[in-house]
């Protein structure tokens, strides 16, 4: 298990400026709608990696960002390439000692990596340091994608995955409301227009293949997420 995190990150991330573009585009197409209105909003991202996300909020003039991870190696790069406040940290150990209030929590890829209680733990503390209009955004591998068991297995370093059943259940209890949007590709130039016309054609098969398998989808309210990823929306019980 030895430096498996800095050989993953080198097996799965290019650090070129226009892979940081390329990444730009494409959370335009999927995640703008999310974000506060006023750049000013204070915003964090919770295993930031290398900044990517933070790039993007960087190229739309959010002013009030930061970035934890865990990894130092990952927030030396992020330093080189984000204009934000970054903290080489565990989340917990990061949110346990930060008082601030967030307008929007990000936390692309993280959870998987957590256990149900520590999962169950952390989005208590998230919603402590959340503003009453703020939100949270996690993603995180769609354990109802046909690709969950690549999904999973592809990094040893997963624990858990979720699906928007799941997360109803997990989530039962607490004063929120949820929403589930697909995360997947995202039709921003023409490789990946041509990706995501050949996946909203497929959708409709692994709609029907669903209701062969396994019957009607049971939540009216809620959409059934098949992308690899999924997002999950929360925010506050007004």
């Amino acid at each position: 298990m030895k430096n498996y995190g800095k050989r993953i990150y080198s097996l799965n991330f290019n650090y070129s400026e226009k892979e940081y573009r390329r990444y730009v585009k494409k959370f335009q197409m999927i995640y703008r709608r999310f974000l506060p209105k006023d750049i000013n909003s204070q915003i964090i991202d919770l295993g930031c990696g290398a900044g990517h996300f933070l790039y993007f909020l960087n190229s739309l003039g959010y002013k009030k960002i930061s970035g934890v991870d865990i990894s130092e190696d990952q927030i030396e790069q992020a330093r080189r390439k984000v204009n934000a406040n970054l903290f080489s940290a565990g989340v917990f150990e990061f949110l346990n000692s930060d008082k601030n209030q967030y307008d929007l929590i990000v936390c692309n890829h993280l959870i998987e990596h957590f256990s149900i209680e520590e999962f169950e733990k952390l989005i208590k503390i998230m919603l402590e340091r959340l503003s009453a209009n703020g939100k949270i955004i996690i993603t995180t591998p769609n354990g109802s994608s046909i690709w969950a068991g690549y999904s999973f297995f592809s990094d040893i370093t997963h624990k858990h995955l979720y699906t928007a059943e799941s997360f109803l259940g997990l989530l039962y209890d607490l004063p929120v409301n949820l929403d589930f949007f697909e995360e997947g590709s995202a039709p921003y130039d023409i490789p990946s227009t041509l990706r995501w016309l050949l996946w909203k054609t497929r959708l409709v098969y692994l709609k029907i293949l669903f209701l062969i398998d396994v019957g009607p989808w049971r939540n009216k309210s809620k959409p059934m997420i098949f992308s690899s990823n999924l997002i999950c929306i929360i925010k506050k019980n007004q």
